[in-house]
């Protein structure tokens, strides 16, 4: 798995920020779970992008799936957003934001 430099940089700045707040106290384990603290701190808000706007929403594909701040699961479809065995499409703004993210369908020509 390759680690993002993104990643890689987060963790080298939590292990310097530790490093000028140390008084000779610190030793190697509390610098490397600052810096993997700081790296899955990175990762984890990479993997599901947090939609804030009405805009966002708007572009997202046709299929992609969200969570609403209320707790609400809604798939895009044709304009509206679906909820799991409803058949009642709800319009923009009736979702909740922010949501979460949780699938976004590939383009038709992006390979794997």
């Amino acid at each position: 798995m390759e680690i993002p430099d993104e990643a890689v940089e987060a963790a080298a700045k939590a292990m310097a920020d530790l490093g000028e707040a140390d008084n000779g106290e610190s030793g190697w384990p509390d610098f490397a779970r600052a810096a993997l603290e700081a790296a899955g701190r990175y990762l984890m808000a990479q993997a599901h992008r947090i939609i804030t706007t009405a805009e966002e929403l708007v572009n997202l594909p046709q299929g992609a799936v969200i969570l609403s701040e209320q707790g609400g699961i809604f798939q895009q479809f044709n304009g509206y957003w679906l909820e799991p065995a409803n058949s009642y499409g709800h319009h923009l703004d009736e979702i909740a934001l922010p949501a979460t993210l949780l699938h976004e369908p590939r383009s038709a020509g992006a390979g794997e």
